[in-house]
């Protein structure tokens, strides 16, 4: 895929992040049909001229690609790798970086529709919890797989979302309710625990 296509695509409104992989997988089709590196075809690497998600973030910094790494210009991922190997006409480095920058972005499109599911189900428990409903022991087993994703993909905004959720418990579970002397502990759920605090407040851990 070239500029003139990429750029057609996006108006006719593509996804940037499904552009980008199809890019890449244009490139890694490419690199196998070729001998040598000098055969590369450049029109589909063509940098940010030719990267759909560069085409619609005006800075890097709203890419989800640098919310993922936390670094500008594609780095901290197998792109520079691959432009790298370029510059040395190494075809076989230049596929196997290729392959892994398609990984890679495959990888970021799955984060981001498991955290938009995530969040999805965040909105449904704290409208549930506004309403005064009390939230399941699978509710908070849901809870805790959400929380556990966004420490390991460091997601710090999913994760106070979470919390904002617990908050949101703990104001809905009285303290006097809680037959708990000070510094008790009571199971709510496997891995859950409610614990009542010497200001005799209520709070949830896991």
């Amino acid at each position: 895929m070239n500029r003139e296509e990429m750029l057609r695509k996006l108006r006719a409104g593509e996804d940037p992040l499904d552009l980008s992989i199809e890019k890449w997988k244009d490139i890694v089709n490419h690199l196998k049909s070729i001998r040598r590196a000098s055969d590369f075809d450049d029109n589909l690497e063509a940098h940010g001229d030719n990267c759909a998600l560069c085409e619609v973030h005006e800075s890097c910094h709203s890419c989800p690609v640098y919310k993922r790494t936390g670094r500008e210009n594609c780095g901290g991922t197998p792109y520079w790798e691959f432009r790298l190997a370029w510059r040395r006409y190494d075809l076989k480095a230049m596929r196997i970086a290729g392959e892994r920058e398609l990984e890679f972005l495959i990888s970021l499109r799955k984060q981001l529709k498991t955290k938009k599911k995530f969040e999805n189900i965040l909105q449904f428990l704290d409208g549930k919890l506004k309403l005064g409903k009390k939230l399941t022991n699978d509710d908070i087993t849901k809870l805790i797989e959400i929380d556990n994703f966004a420490q390991e993909h460091n997601l710090p905004e999913l994760h106070e979302k979470v919390a904002k959720i617990i908050v949101s418990i703990e104001k809905t579970i009285p303290a006097e309710e809680v037959e708990l002397k000070e510094g008790e502990i009571k199971k709510l759920s496997e891995n859950v625990v409610i614990r009542k605090r010497k200001d005799n407040m209520i709070e949830i851990e896991w």
